[in-house]
């Protein structure tokens, strides 16, 4: 469980210097569900395991939205799964067994990692650098089943 957890956050990592500009793309969840975002001018998108990740050109900004099976563990247990799987200490802002907010460094980078369980097997992954910005909010709002 702990090798399946240390992919999606180093996917999401990784994944953010190359890929296509474009105003709505198509995202797959590890479900193979799919979701659209909606991308501002000036930002470059990635397909990753689970979604898609986003950044702006100049690599200021980035955020990763994905949807994994979370076998059975709520976003409490997830994130601490999670975190020990990628040897990082978080620094948490909320923690209840459905939310999990906390501020990490992983690979040199400082990022907000939040994750939500819900009444499924799936939790909802979003990483992003800074954790506040109105471009962050617009595109993590356009998700969109």
């Amino acid at each position: 469980m702990k090798q399946m957890l240390c992919i999606p956050a180093l996917v999401i990592l990784l994944g953010l210097s190359t890929g296509a500009v474009a105003e709505k793309i198509k995202c797959t969840t590890q479900g193979a569900k799919t979701f659209t975002v909606d991308l501002p001018q000036g930002w470059t998108s990635k397909h990753i395991a689970g979604g898609c990740a986003v950044a702006k050109k100049d690599g200021s900004q980035f955020i990763g939205v994905a949807y994994y099976n979370a076998g059975g563990l709520n976003a409490k247990n997830f994130a601490k799964e999670m975190c020990a799987a990628l040897k990082v200490t978080p620094e948490y802002t909320k923690q209840e067994d459905d939310y999990v907010s906390m501020n990490v460094t992983v690979n040199g980078s400082f990022v907000t990692i939040s994750i939500v369980s819900g009444e499924t097997e799936t939790v909802q992954v979003v990483i992003s650098k800074p954790d506040d910005s109105a471009e962050l909010d617009a595109i993590f709002d356009s998700v969109k089943f």
